[in-house]
């Protein structure tokens, strides 16, 4: 039977352009709390064999803090942080394409009702599938 899990997580501190500017050693500092949020989610979820990822990145605030945040730094660092922390925690064997199957979705979304203390807070909606998925519903990709 297929599944679809959903796990809410704030969004990573920081984004690729400073992230690849940081010595690894204040990238572990800085990601090391995040990491743990991340596991703490994970708990209880069933391994996958190949998972299908969708993933929905919000911004709190203003549009124009939406505007300002490259989305795609946001996702490279999150998605990878988030991605290293569901292999160690066995949901998935590892980050390759042997496992993650396509496509993989990435939405991105302001949420002006939310009015960050922080610049460019928000949160990130990942959903993991055993198959397909496209906003949260199960899909059928012909063959």
């Amino acid at each position: 039977m297929s599944r679809i899990v959903e796990i809410t997580l704030p969004l990573p501190p920081l984004s690729l352009n400073p992230f690849m500017r940081m010595h690894w050693a204040a990238q572990e500092k800085l990601l090391k709390p995040y990491r743990k949020i991340v596991a703490d989610n994970l708990i209880g979820i069933e391994p996958f064999l190949k998972i299908h990822t969708e993933w929905e990145w919000t911004v709190f605030g203003s549009n124009k803090l939406f505007l300002n945040r490259d989305a795609s730094n946001v996702s490279a660092v999150g998605e990878k942080v988030i991605s290293d922390v569901l292999v160690k925690s066995g949901i998935f064997k590892d980050d390759s394409t042997r496992y993650i199957q396509n496509p993989i979705l990435h939405w991105g979304f302001n949420d002006s009702t939310k009015d960050p203390e922080i610049y460019g807070t928000g949160e990130v909606l990942l959903r993991l599938s055993d198959v397909p998925l496209y906003r949260g519903q199960f899909i059928k990709i012909e063959d």
